[in-house]
């Protein structure tokens, strides 16, 4: 699969990532939550007791050497275990098919973090603890170990096996999850886990599991972060299944009769934060009252002022999603409000907590 696409942006971007699985990968699996839920979740509790995981941090860059970069892709974080410093990685496996090598490119892997921390002046080595997550299509049935590689090792004697240095690694194997597997986790990964494990199977049941995984975390994560976790999804969805474009999900979760609510109200003000619906709102009304009016004030007139009822409509209903119910007098206040003070509201929907942080933005914005 390769390396994350530098040109494909983050959040917002409507165009399809040259890399999907990757590139998804490092924007989920870099969220450190995620990477937290995944950590306790698969390695063994008596390990555990020895990490200090509050101390869990992602690191900057990236320990993969060219040669490996076919082969994955990393997300590696530093935690202390036993009061020193240590490394846990999780390696994603690009290929959409199992490779009996990969405990060998994982052995690489370590030899490369420890070479350049040799080469940046230390004289000890940290602990490694790799973990590899594959979600391709074929049964993976390796051992996670290279003594796998070595024909005959288990009837080596003593003293060769002493000289044969054996690397492990874990093995998340998403494919082979069940759902109860799955509900081991926080809400959050669960929907990331169901995201790689239904990626290659019916559109139908991608769907689906995405609209069970937005209802199970929404009201356990901020709303904000919520949307760009949607928004990244159905980016990875349409690029990774070239025939389910992003309006193709939409209509199909539109055509869920008493399903997918939460979704919908979701993609809804993504459209409205996007002025999709608003800017189009606003140019059919600014035509029709620019008709109307025609020799009063002239088509350009009416077509400005349908942009700003048309935005003015936008808001009100983003509020009203937010708020519940709006107060008239605050209705009448964004009735009456210019095209720029409209959009200030909704660029800083997601910091407005109460109805009194909107109308202090506003006089703010009149200094």
């Amino acid at each position: 699969m390769g390396r994350e696409n530098k040109d494909s942006k983050d959040k917002g971007d409507k165009n399809k990532l040259t890399h999907p699985h990757d590139a998804t990968f490092k924007k989920t699996f870099g969220d450190i939550e995620i990477a937290r839920d995944v950590i306790e979740k698969n390695l063994p509790e008596d390990i555990l007791e020895y990490i200090q995981i509050e101390t869990l941090k992602k690191l900057d860059g990236s320990f993969i050497s060219e040669q490996l970069k076919e082969s994955f892709s990393d997300i590696i974080y530093g935690v202390n275990i036993n009061g020193r410093e240590a490394y846990i990685s999780i390696l994603f496996e690009h290929k959409s098919y199992k490779d009996k090598l990969t405990i060998f490119q994982v052995t690489r892997y370590i030899i490369d973090i420890w070479s350049k921390i040799i080469e940046g002046g230390k004289k000890e080595l940290p602990i490694v603890v790799p973990i590899v997550v594959y979600h391709g299509k074929e049964k993976w049935n390796y051992k996670n170990d290279i003594s796998e590689l070595i024909p005959g090792y288990e009837n080596l004697p003593e003293y060769l096996k002493e000289r044969t240095p054996i690397l492990k690694h874990d093995i998340i194997n998403i494919r082979r999850y069940s759902e109860k597997d799955i509900e081991r986790y926080q809400p959050l990964t669960r929907m990331i886990i169901r995201s790689f494990k239904y990626i290659f199977d019916e559109e139908d049941k991608l769907i689906e599991s995405l609209l069970v995984s937005v209802d199970e975390v929404a009201d356990t994560i901020p709303d904000e972060k919520l949307h760009i976790m949607v928004e990244i999804l159905l980016i990875y969805y349409s690029s990774a299944n070239k025939e389910l474009t992003e309006e193709a999900i939409i209509n199909k979760i539109r055509k869920l009769e008493g399903k997918g609510e939460k979704i919908m109200t979701i993609l809804e003000l993504r459209e409205l934060r996007g002025l999709e619906k608003g800017l189009e709102r606003g140019l059919e009304q600014g035509l029709e009252q620019g008709l109307e009016k025609g020799m009063e004030q002239g088509l350009e007139k009416g077509l400005e002022k349908g942009k700003i009822e048309g935005k003015v409509a936008t808001v009100m209903k983003i509020l009203a999603k937010k708020f519940r119910t709006l107060p008239s007098d605050v209705e009448a206040l964004i009735s009456g409000l210019e095209m720029d003070s409209l959009d200030l509201i909704i660029d800083n929907i997601f910091e407005l907590e109460k109805l009194e942080d909107l109308l202090g933005l506003l006089k703010e914005n009149e200094k």
